[in-house]
């Protein structure tokens, strides 16, 4: 039998156990999961108590941990009403002669997302559809029949086209139930935020479809993640009505988390490790997840990791603007266990509800808005339970005034256990391990293991190689440098604009509206920029960083361009702490980075010495630098 689901009062508020009926229809529930391969027993709780709350056709408010399996709830949904409708109609039939009847709406934020649920559904014979994608008249005479189990949609397409469809006999007796996947959006994106415009107000109107379905189909809200005041605002953006609430704490154990401090002066140098790790390992190396705050970041990444251009095949760049095929390849590719794509450097628009297989490491380069997207990004990786590492890289300049103080908090808190803060935002309270470097960068500090060697390793492969290169940046830092000849700035300078004209060149009818500049992407400004600069400009990834260059391609043509025509750059060295003399002020002598790469031991013991400065911000990178 199912467990008993909270129920909340909408009047009043007020949570109260409420006893659901024993007469369950596990019948029902064990069909359905047989269509879709799966097996009734292997429920999980917190699954099985929001089929039932679905089964009594209430309005259900589910909170869940990320990859704990709430997709199940609306999948299940359309098989247990056909059961029960076979059942009402004809109780003596078999199972073989159920006819499809139920279609589950499910709203969901992401195009990309929904196609790729919509395949992994296809693949094991269920009929499934996304509203945005129908092109065949074949897809839409089936979707008007009511064909399809599983219809995909987002509030937009759905408030837009989707209403007329809800309003057809057949979908009127026939939906079982809509289901709000990542729910969280309600409130993140319905609603203007201060001075800021609604990012996608009809997330707000969601509560309008409910008058063209039968007034018992139960409208359930789906999400990892949400605090009480974001609860409030879902709750009366969807008007939910005598609504159960099956809830579970977030937190997933198996993911360590850290935040880290960068002192690297560029972004290419701040990424050096994984460039370094990607060209030593190529296909072997993990998968990994990099969340990015804005667009340009992805680029510069990209080009700081790809300047080896064998390389590019394993790094992918995914964000709101990529091309949907483009996003459907990178999707296809990166949840196979055997994918070729190793680093994906994305925006948020690839945080939600992608179950991506063997990966265990996230990187975010700088914090994401709040908490809510952070633990969101995060829970990405470890959805098959091993142990899993989740790294906020902080670093100076990251942007003021652009995220809220609970992620500047998170970021910012030396004295207390990172997994505790985040859990207990939303009001529940952090399982106690008994392996303290498994948990947060605090904890791994205080561990009284005993065990170094464990400890350290207990870091993961990712956090490890950043803190080695940060060791070294606090002994060397790097500037490079060329002498340019007279008439190579000229040189360089027509070949880029012979570059820059061959952009438009191809049958590009909008340069003739808005000019070469704005065509190519590749303005006449920028192209000056550069050849002012051409004596401190050193590779690829370093035009990517200091020069708006938003197409990875630019910044390795270019650089091919100067590499040909230029003197090589020359590396020079600078100590942080002396101009001039090789010892500080201290008296103490720097030591240089050949001797540490001579003698593994002692970096190792460097490394061990420097982890607590490097995971936390400078003492004096406090609130002002936030």
């Amino acid at each position: 039998m199912y467990s008993n689901s909270s129920t909340c009062n909408e009047e009043t508020g007020s949570k109260a156990d409420s006893p659901v009926d024993e007469n369950v229809d596990e019948a029902a529930v064990h069909y359905a999961m047989k269509m879709l391969g799966m097996d009734s027993d292997k429920l999980r709780d917190g699954q099985r108590r929001a089929i039932n709350s679905v089964l009594e056709r209430r309005d259900t408010f589910v909170v869940l941990p990320t990859g704990y399996g709430k997709s199940i709830i609306y999948q299940t949904a359309p098989f247990i009403e056909d059961y029960r409708l076979h059942n009402k109609d004809c109780q003596c039939a078999t199972e073989s002669h159920i006819e499809k009847k139920g279609i589950a709406i499910v709203i969901s934020p992401l195009v990309a997302l929904m196609s790729n649920q919509v395949k992994k559904l296809q693949e094991r014979g269920i009929s499934a559809i996304n509203l945005a994608t129908v092109k065949t008249a074949e897809e839409k005479n089936k979707l008007r029949e009511g064909k399809y189990s599983i219809v995909y949609a987002t509030p937009e397409s759905l408030l837009k086209s989707g209403t007329g469809l809800l309003s057809t006999p057949v979908y009127r007796s026939n939906v079982c139930g809509i289901f709000i996947d990542e729910g969280h959006c309600v409130a993140k994106w319905g609603y203007k935020n201060k001075n800021t415009a609604a990012f996608r107000k009809k997330y707000s109107r969601i509560a309008e479809l409910r008058s063209f379905v039968k007034s018992t189909t139960p409208l359930v809200v789906l999400t990892a993640t949400a605090s009480s005041t974001v609860k409030t605002v879902i709750i009366n953006g969807t008007g939910l009505v005598d609504y159960n609430v099956v809830e579970l704490s977030p937190e997933k154990t198996n993911i360590r988390y850290s935040v880290v401090w960068t002192k690297a002066d560029n972004l290419g140098d701040r990424f050096a490790w994984l460039a370094n790790e990607l060209e030593d390992k190529k296909q072997e190396l993990p998968k990994v997840i990099v969340f990015c705050k804005v667009i340009s970041n992805c680029s510069s990444i990209h080009a700081a990791l790809t300047k080896n251009n064998e390389l590019e095949k394993y790094v992918a760049i995914f964000h709101a603007v990529s091309h949907i095929d483009r996003k459907q390849e990178i999707l296809d590719d990166f949840v196979k266990e055997n994918g070729v794509i190793r680093v994906l450097l994305c925006t948020s628009a690839f945080g939600m509800g992608v179950d991506v297989p063997n990966l265990y490491t996230v990187v975010h380069y700088g914090p994401s808005r709040d908490v809510d997207d952070y633990f969101q990004e995060s829970g990405r990786v470890g959805r098959d339970g091993k142990q899993s590492f989740a790294i906020l890289i902080n670093f100076k300049g990251r942007g003021k005034g652009k995220f809220n103080d609970d992620i500047k908090t998170y970021m910012n808190e030396q004295k207390k256990c990172r997994r505790k803060m985040l859990v207990e935002h939303y009001g529940h309270e952090a399982i106690t391990t008994t392996m303290p470097h498994n948990c947060c960068d605090f904890c791994s500090r205080s561990c009284k293991c005993g065990d170094d060697e464990l400890c350290m390793q207990s870091v993961g492969w990712a956090e490890r190689a950043f803190i080695e290169q940060e060791s070294n940046e606090t002994v060397k830092k790097t500037m490079y440098s060329r002498d340019v000849k007279a008439g190579e700035r000229e040189t360089v300078k027509n070949l880029i604009v012979k570059y820059q004209q061959s952009l438009v060149d191809d049958g590009n009818e909008g340069s003739l509206y808005t000019g070469t500049s704005i065509a190519s992407g590749l303005p006449l400004q920028v192209i000056q920029q550069i050849v002012d600069q051409l004596h401190t400009i050193h590779d690829a990834a370093d035009l990517q960083e200091r020069f708006p260059l938003f197409n990875p391609a630019h910044a390795h043509r270019i650089w091919n361009i100067i590499d040909e025509i230029c003197t090589a750059p020359v590396l020079r060295t600078e100590d942080h702490s002396s101009s001039s003399s090789s010892e500080s002020e201290s008296g103490e002598s720097n030591t240089s980075l050949q001797d540490y790469d001579s003698d593994c031991e002692e970096l190792t013991e460097l490394i061990r010495n420097q982890y607590a400065r490097v995971a936390l911000p400078l003492s004096e990178g406090s609130e002002e630098d936030i």
